[in-house]
């Protein structure tokens, strides 16, 4: 038996086709892009977030583990929330290099959404940094209600 989780993100397949929904729990939900290039993640955390300091964090722990990291472009969109659309950026970045995890995905990004009751933490990852962009449809497909 399949058993449903309850989880506060829902993912509106109709809005996107080309995504599927992956591994869900009461606070994060993943998607992979039917082609396998990309997939992206949502995790509802605790308290404030500090956006520049958890990006400077990601891009330090892989610049130290030997990859170049070059930030690409910001890409303002919204989540669906219980109380309505929510303005986050999207921050995206080209990772190169054979460092000490061997080859990453090449194209990652992270945004965050603060909330009253905590935050959304977004990241998607894609085989090369041109194909991000394939995320915007799967990220814009998940709603997120904090009520649940």
């Amino acid at each position: 038996t399949n058993q449903s989780v309850s989880s506060q993100f829902t993912f509106d397949q109709a809005a996107a086709p080309d995504w599927t929904k992956g591994p869900a729990n009461k606070t994060s939900l993943a998607l992979f892009s039917k082609d396998h290039d990309c997939f992206v993640s949502v995790d509802h955390k605790n308290g404030t977030v500090n956006e520049n300091a958890e990006l400077q964090k990601i891009t330090d722990m892989q610049t130290k583990g030997g990859y170049r990291v070059n930030s690409l472009q910001t890409q303002p969109l919204t989540l669906q929330t219980q109380n309505g659309s929510q303005s986050y950026t999207l921050h995206t970045f080209s990772v190169t290099g054979e460092g000490s995890g061997g080859q990453l995905y090449g194209g990652q990004e992270f945004g965050y959404v603060q909330s009253a009751d905590g935050y959304v933490a977004v990241s998607g990852y894609c085989n090369t940094a041109a194909q991000l962009a394939e995320t915007i449809t799967g990220l814009q497909a998940i709603n997120f209600d904090a009520t649940k």
